[in-house]
C-alpha cells in the first residue's frame, strides 16, 4: 500500500484550519499544519504532495506565496490548491489560477468536494509523472533503437562490401574464360556462361 499524500494546510484561522485538516487526515492524507506564509514555505522544503493555502495571510498574500512556490524549480511540482472565504468572485479565482494554482475553492466547501477534489488533483499529477517517467523510458528505447540501426547500417555496408569483392572476382574469372573458351563452347554452353 503506497504511503499516504502529504498536504501542507496552510491557513491563519486557527478553526478552519483545524476543521480541513481534520476531513483530510480522516479521508486518509497526513496534514501538516501552517499559520502563516513563513511557515509554508518551511514545511514545503519537506517536499508535500498538496498545499492547501488560503488567499488571505497574515505575512503575505496566498496568490503571490503560490507564484513564488511554482517560480522555484524545486517546488514547481508541488500542487497548489488556493482557498479563501473573502476572495470569492471569479477574477479573484482567474488571479489564483494564472499565478500557478492548480485549483481553486471558496469556502465554505463541502468536506466531499474538498476531499475529491484534493484526490482528482492528486491523480492528475500522478499521471503526469507517469506520462513523463514513460516518456523518459520512450526516449531511451529510442536512442537505443538508433543506435542499434546505426550498427545494422555499418554491417550492411561492410557486409555488401565483402560480398561485391568475390562477385567481382567471379564476374572477372567467368569473362576471361568466355573469351578463351567462345569458340570451343556450344551455343547452350556460352549462355549458360553468360548467365
Amino acid at each position: 500500500m503506497p504511503d499516504p499524500a502529504v498536504i501542507i494546510n496552510v491557513d491563519d484561522n486557527e478553526p478552519s484550519r483545524y476543521v480541513r485538516s481534520r476531513i483530510l487526515v480522516h479521508a486518509g492524507f497526513t496534514v501538516h499544519e501552517a499559520a502563516t506564509g513563513a511557515e509554508a514555505v518551511r514545511l514545503i522544503e519537506q517536499k508535500p504532495d498538496l498545499v492547501l493555502l488560503d488567499v488571505h495571510l497574515p505575512d503575505v498574500n496566498g496568490i503571490e506565496l503560490c507564484r513564488r512556490i511554482k517560480a522555484a524549480p524545486e517546488n514547481a511540482s508541488v500542487i497548489v490548491l488556493q482557498i479563501s472565504a473573502s476572495a470569492t468572485t471569479a477574477p479573484h479565482a482567474v488571479s489564483a489560477l494564472e499565478s500557478g494554482a492548480d485549483g481553486y475553492l471558496t469556502e465554505p466547501v463541502d468536506p466531499d468536494v474538498l476531499v475529491a477534489t484534493v484526490r482528482s488533483l492528486l491523480r492528475l499529477r500522478k499521471a503526469e509523472r507517469e506520462l513523463l517517467a514513460a516518456n523518459e523510458r520512450l526516449q531511451v528505447l529510442n536512442r537505443e533503437l538508433r543506435r542499434s540501426n546505426e550498427d545494422l547500417q555499418q554491417f550492411a555496408f561492410a557486409a555488401s562490401h565483402d560480398l561485391q569483392e568475390p562477385l567481382r572476382s567471379i564476374t572477372s574469372f567467368a569473362s576471361l574464360l568466355e573469351r578463351a573458351a567462345r569458340e570451343k563452347l556450344s551455343a547452350a554452353e556460352l549462355q549458360y556462361l553468360t548467365f
